[in-house]
């Protein structure tokens, strides 16, 4: 590391320089720019803010402006001095943590571009400009900006989405899902129990990926099983030694940081009249009582609002992980080896400073793993496939991610290797039925998805007639086959149901559809029309193909771009039949331009 004078730094530099030797706000520069190696410099900066009453910011606090043109653009960052800069965590910046190297300063970079951000956008500050020196301003700007918020306790504010505290840098690879809706929040606030044991199953091909399955009693007894699709339901539960507390409050220590060490969980968790080192020496003694020796896991539940200043809407969940409790047999040095020494040492973690090794924690409920879509489906309709084919397989797909969740499908046929060109399913599946192998796919799909298979023909027909499928809302045909309307006719529905049939015309030149809704099914109506689609968008010169030598029997050919596309605009047709949308009959088709006209039938 040297120290350059002004002549020696990069020309880029001066611009902020020359400002934060006059004062940007707050903050000012100490001294002159360092350079560590090639391309890698650092700027002292020192804060100096006005304190509001009851807020823990300091009123001088050092930093660093590290600016490392290695990549491109340039990385900028403000970072917390290793001595005198705040060693806790505040609202909108990363985890305060200790990092390798010499340098010194801390990890714990404010938040300084989201544009969502309380000292944000909406105090009028510019988008984050592009050359170096204006970047290198515009950050200085907003992180004095920062410290005043800061210092005034006002970084959340009434009305602001909530944000948890980010994880300390001791994070730990595992990721646990868990199930909290807003329903759920008055049976947690209301109960009994604040504590007790919580079953972990594995739902990835990774053992870091584990799903909060059911929530027990101290004594193991059933509490409160989460609404879970099948994959997650019916799994066995591991050898993975987990127990939960409810907390009245997120337990944060400081404005926003969450406990680094076990001496500060125990301080947090005992202003809750939590004793953790009894806790952990009651867990201990129950894993060598069953000879369990891998590490366990702790959560911690409590309530959140959806926006700073409501009133909490749902239970959120954090957890620590690798916590690593005396093994049955061992011994240390000075101590007889007992049942009251293990104990001993488990309560002794709870009193260390040993780092906590935070899980990732995040909410499978439907309405928070849905987010990223446009909308969800406003209803739960329960739904029977008829048809696994290229253009169901991947329909169901597409249905089952948006949130139709109860699908069954219904399918006798087995997957064949000519299928893999446009199906859903993969290698692995080949001479297993397609409805089953869709239907555990679909429920690895969404941690909710209940989707059955069945690998009998529908209807089947038994002394009594058809069978009975009154249980289902929707029925969606898939198969391209006219008797399976005609069929849909012979059954005497109970109730409205909504019947919708997809096809692909030859060549997936179009998709024709079929909607209606009643207590029976229209086939001579439905048959008649889309035939009559057929027929007029029929191309001509029709290539037949063959599956293979010695086969004889002719194939139908399209490519899975057109299955893709076809299947994305059936599931979107379902969607909003479901919503309501109009019945109809009709054919999307492909121009000669590639572009997709519509003619109702």
């Amino acid at each position: 590391m040297k120290s350059p004078n002004d002549e020696e730094i990069p020309d880029v530099l001066h611009p902020v320089t020359s400002l934060l030797r006059i004062g940007v706000g707050p903050v000012t520069a100490l001294e002159g720019w360092k350079e560590w190696r090639r391309g890698f410099f650092s700027l002292p900066l020192v804060a100096r803010v006005t304190i509001s009453p009851g807020q823990s910011f300091p009123a001088e606090s050092r930093w660093h402006l590290v600016v490392s043109s290695g990549s491109y653009p340039a990385d900028i960052f403000i970072l917390p001095d290793k001595v005198a800069g705040p060693n806790l965590t505040f609202p909108h910046q990363a985890a305060v943590y200790s990092r390798d190297g010499k340098e010194p300063w801390l990890n714990g970079e404010p938040c300084l571009t989201d544009p969502t951000a309380a000292f944000g956008d909406r105090h009028g500050s510019r988008p984050e400009p592009i050359a170096l020196a204006d970047r290198l301003i515009w950050k200085v700007e907003r992180f004095s900006r920062w410290c005043e918020l800061a210092a005034a306790g006002r970084l959340h504010n009434p009305g602001d989405h909530f944000e948890l505290p980010p994880l300390s840098g001791h994070t730990n690879p595992m990721t646990i899902g868990f199930h909290e809706t807003e329903g759920d929040l008055v049976r947690w606030t209301q109960g009994a129990a604040r504590a007790g044991i919580v079953h972990l199953v594995s739902v990835s091909s990774s053992s870091k990926v584990l799903a909060a399955q059911s929530w027990r009693t101290t004594e193991d007894d059933l509490l409160h099983m989460p609404d879970w699709g099948l994959l997650i339901k019916n799994q066995s539960p591991g050898q993975i030694p987990a127990i939960w507390f409810l907390l009245e409050e997120i337990p944060i220590i400081g404005a926003w940081q969450l406990p680094r060490t076990y001496r500060e969980l125990s301080e947090r968790l005992a202003g809750e009249t939590i004793d953790l080192a009894k806790s952990l020496a009651v867990l201990g003694q129950s894993m060598r009582k069953r000879n369990i020796s891998r590490p366990a896991v702790i959560m911690f539940g409590f309530p959140i609002p959806r926006f700073f200043g409501d009133a909490p809407s749902r239970i959120h969940w954090l957890a620590i992980c690798d916590v690593r409790l005396t093994r049955k047999n061992s011994a240390r040095n000075g101590f007889r080896s007992s049942e009251a020494n293990r104990q001993r040492f488990d309560r002794d973690l709870a009193r260390s400073a040993k780092a906590l090794s935070w899980a990732t924690c995040e909410n499978w409920a439907p309405d928070q793993i849905r987010t990223r879509l446009r909308s969800a489906p406003g209803s739960q309709p329960k739904m029977l496939l008829i048809g696994a084919g290229a253009l169901g397989s991947q329909v169901a797909e597409t249905l089952m991610r948006t949130g139709v969740r109860d699908i069954d499908v219904r399918d006798r046929d087995e997957l064949a290797a000519g299928n893999l060109c446009r199906h859903a399913l993969d290698l692995t599946m080949i001479a297993v039925n397609k409805a089953a192998a869709l239907a555990a796919q679909l429920n690895r799909l969404q941690p909710d998805g209940r989707a059955r298979g069945d690998d009998r023909a529908f209807p089947t027909v038994g002394p009594d007639g058809p069978e009975n499928a009154d249980d289902y809302d929707v029925i969606l045909d898939c198969t391209g086959e006219n008797k399976l309307l005609r069929s849909l006719s012979m059954i005497p529905w109970k109730s409205e149901k909504l019947f919708i049939s997809l096809s692909v015309n030859w060549g997936a030149r179009g998709l024709m559809f079929w909607s209606s809704r009643g207590a029976s099914f229209p086939a001579v109506d439905a048959t008649e029309r889309l035939e009559a689609l057929a027929r007029k968008f029929r191309p001509e010169g029709i290539d037949e193909r063959f599956e293979g030598i010695g086969c004889w029997h002719p194939v139908f050919p399209a490519d899975a771009a057109d299955i893709r596309i076809w299947a994305g605009m059936g599931a979107r047709y379902v969607l909003d039949q479901i919503e309501g949308g109009p019945e109809g009959c009709g054919i999307y088709f492909f121009n000669d331009d590639r572009t997709i006209g519509l003619e109702h039938g």
